[in-house]
């Protein structure tokens, strides 16, 4: 998965490379290719989003502007009635994330599909 600001020309190489931390809206792209439009919110916010796709970053470090990592922390949906799908999540590593959502997806099916096009493969411990 990479990522490129709304703004930014054509793909940047890196998941976060050249991202300003101030922006709102940014692409994911998949392993396909295809590019995903998302929203930043929130951790409030999030709590009235339904079917979304959602990514959560590591916040940046608020003097460098940089994260530690540039791996998703979190990459999951929330149903039609609120309920979040994907690996646990706690309210601790929630408050410590930049949320990033995509609501275009119209169905479950839609959001299925994006999730296994964002999906990153586990590195080995």
């Amino acid at each position: 998965m990479s990522t490129t600001s709304v703004t930014g020309s054509g793909s940047s190489p890196g998941f976060l490379s050249g991202l300003a931390q101030a922006e709102r809206y940014r692409y994911f792209a998949g392993r396909g290719g295809q590019r995903y439009i998302f929203t930043k919110m929130s951790v409030a916010d999030l709590e009235d989003c339904r079917q979304a796709v959602v990514i959560l970053l590591e916040k940046t470090d608020p003097r460098s502007g940089k994260r530690k990592s540039d791996r998703p922390v979190w990459l999951g949906e929330i149903d039609r009635h609120g309920k979040r799908h994907g690996p646990r999540l706690t309210k601790g590593r929630l408050a410590r994330s930049d949320v990033f959502v995509h609501l275009l997806a119209e169905n479950a099916g839609m959001r299925r599909s994006i999730l296994n096009d964002l999906s990153f493969p586990e590195e080995a411990e």
